[in-house]
């Protein structure tokens, strides 16, 4: 099962879509206000988001 952590950096990253569509540093500063540790989570899915189950 996918962690809470990873389903929480999903919504906020969906999210932070509404207002900047792509994957630019500014979508990143918007993600970092809410997440502070989004690298790591992002990190973990480059590592496990191929095996993951939601």
């Amino acid at each position: 099962m996918t962690p809470l952590a990873i389903i929480e950096y999903f919504v906020v990253n969906e999210l932070a879509h509404i207002i900047h569509a792509n994957h630019t540093e500014v979508l990143w500063k918007e993600v970092d206000k809410f997440l502070p540790n989004y690298l790591e989570r992002k990190q973990w899915l480059r590592v496990n988001g191929a095996v993951m189950s939601l």
